[in-house]
């Protein structure tokens, strides 16, 4: 009788530990698929990832173009015009290293920099702020805004 109850018992256990990692697996999974539409200061944006509005249908990030030149600028994403430029932050001085990437200042304003932190475009602030904790969102208008958090 005892090892009836023992065998129940485990294989209940054993059901709740693969209901949880399911349940884990599936939050982690739509986590990571949802659409990101802020810039935080600490990530910075490398080549490869992006930020999305939160009706999907515009995305900054780096796109090649011209011989292998790389710029960043904002995309249709989810439309008929789907990889259509609205907005290129570098179309003067393309980058030509992956490692190049754009980042936070300590003042709230936005930097793209080259492998050699190099200063290839920066963003224009209307006031200059202190002691901010800046985010920039990308809005479903297609405006990049920094805001403080």
């Amino acid at each position: 009788m005892n090892i009836g109850v023992m065998l129940v018992s485990s294989s209940f256990e054993h059901l709740i530990m693969i209901w949880f990692y399911c349940t884990c697996a599936l939050l982690f999974i739509l986590k990571t698929c949802s659409a990101v539409d802020v810039l935080l200061p600490d990530p910075i944006l490398k080549d490869g990832e992006t930020i999305v509005s939160a009706s999907e249908n515009f995305e900054l990030g780096f796109f090649t173009r011209y011989l292998n030149f790389r710029f960043l600028g904002i995309m249709y994403k989810k439309t008929s015009e789907k990889g259509k430029v609205v907005l290129v932050a570098n179309r003067e001085v393309p980058l030509d290293d992956p490692m190049d990437m754009l980042k936070f200042t300590d003042k709230g304003t936005l930097q793209l920099v080259n492998v050699n932190n190099t200063i290839i475009w920066s963003s224009q602030p209307s006031k200059i702020l202190t002691n901010i904790n800046p985010v920039a969102k990308l809005f479903d208008t297609g405006n990049l805004v920094i805001i403080d958090n």
